[in-house]
């Protein structure tokens, strides 16, 4: 097989790694999510948006607002790792020109 050939099916390989890797994230998406939640509502976070709040007693507000804002940045750390995954791949593929 030709270097056209092995770039070809290294970046098909590529693609299919991060689409396997994004289904087992989505899989995973709920049940982290649900934990957030719990951690959230708990009676020593007491974060505002939850149901048992108490505004008597002191706010842990970091952890709750990183509680919040860790969903997003798990998704674009795998997003971002994915393309990279991919770019790194296909760019150790590339032959190498000589003159």
């Amino acid at each position: 097989m030709n270097s056209r050939g092995q770039m070809g099916i290294g970046f098909l390989v590529g693609i299919l790694v991060v689409v396997m890797a994004i289904l087992l994230f989505t899989n995973l998406v709920p049940s982290i999510s649900e934990s957030i939640v719990t951690m959230r509502s708990s009676d020593g976070l007491n974060c505002a948006s939850a149901p048992s709040y108490n505004a008597s007693l002191e706010t842990d507000t970091l952890s709750c607002t990183v509680g919040g804002l860790i969903i997003p940045f798990i998704i674009m750390g795998v997003l971002i790792a994915s393309v990279m995954y991919i770019v790194d791949r296909r760019s150790e593929q590339a032959p190498v020109q000589r003159y």
